[in-house]
């Protein structure tokens, strides 16, 4: 399983950074990426927490798979419109949503929509140049890599690497909330669409993958409580806190077994016998779709 290294750009798969020419440049762009509202100071520890639970959280792009597999159509319905970039004059709603257009192109890559990834790319790449992060994208490669599936392994392990440097150096110079507005927002979106998906098709597996969300969900709060001074997850954190409420009802029953070893050809091999089991209903599904829906709605607006 791949997950989060900086935010919701790498279930994307659509997004590969470009090192810097001169440490000068980079200081001055990231030197000028500003939120609204003043900065949070976090101590050195929350700062590797943040980097420890932004790891652990599961990239929504295993989602997107599932639902294909599931046999699933394509539903652009789905996606928050590339148009709406246009309307994103905040820093703080140019990082939420660059998280949520991030989740988007993951969804559109599984199903290797060409046209549909170009004009989302093309909303990325508006939204970081406003926050001034413009020059960390080879655009050419970007486009390239985005539109051709069987490059998406090779761009999901260079992202991968790069994000992780680019999350450090924002966190170095106090920029780390833009990473937790990312985080959120591209989570948001992966709930979105698997719980609209799942409501109309009440396909058991999706249910499941919804159920298991709720692990997700408990290190997204934890994540939001290293910034809950920050008056953006401030106003955030209320919503969170009913999704969460709806979650806790949902039982995930985990059985140990011990394990079996068997030789297989000279080889020890391990076969793991334990077994998770969700509990969840439609009635749970459809009150998590309405919630998720209400904060993405916020958060696209």
């Amino acid at each position: 399983m791949r997950f989060f290294k900086f935010s919701l750009l790498i279930v994307s798969a659509a997004l590969l950074i470009q090192s810097c020419d001169s440490g000068e440049k980079e200081d001055e762009a990231l030197d000028n990426l500003m939120t609204d509202k003043k900065s949070v100071e976090i101590s050195q520890a929350q700062l590797e927490i943040m980097d420890g639970l932004i790891k652990s959280i599961p990239t929504p792009l295993e989602i997107s798979a599932l639902i294909k597999d599931e046999g699933i159509k394509f539903s652009p319905h789905l996606l928050n419109p590339a148009n709406n970039v246009q309307k994103y004059s905040t820093n703080a709603k140019r990082a939420f949503n660059l998280g949520i257009y991030g989740a988007d192109l993951g969804y559109i890559n599984i199903y290797d929509e060409k046209q549909e990834a170009i004009t989302y790319l093309d909303a990325v790449l508006s939204l970081s140049d406003q926050l001034k992060m413009s020059q960390f994208f080879d655009l050419a490669t970007i486009k390239r890599m985005a539109t051709n599936s069987k490059d998406l392994d090779s761009l999901m392990d260079i992202s991968t690497s790069n994000f992780e440097k680019m999350n450090a150096y924002l966190q170095e110079h106090k920029r780390g909330n833009l990473s937790a507005y990312m985080v959120l927002g591209g989570w948001i979106e992966g709930l979105n669409i698997l719980s609209e998906v799942s409501k109309s098709s009440k396909d058991v597996k999706l249910m499941e993958k919804v159920g298991e969300q709720k692990i997700a969900l408990g290190q997204i709060m934890l994540l939001l409580d290293i910034y809950k001074n920050d008056p953006v997850v401030a106003e955030m954190l209320p919503s969170m806190q009913e999704l969460k409420k709806i979650f806790d009802t949902i039982e995930i029953v985990q059985v140990y077994k011990e394990p079996t070893i068997t030789n297989i050809g000279g080889i020890m091999m391990v076969q793991d016998n334990s077994s998770t089991t969700i509990k969840i209903t439609q009635a749970d599904i459809d009150a998590i779709a309405s919630k998720a829906k209400e904060i993405r709605n916020k958060i696209i607006g």
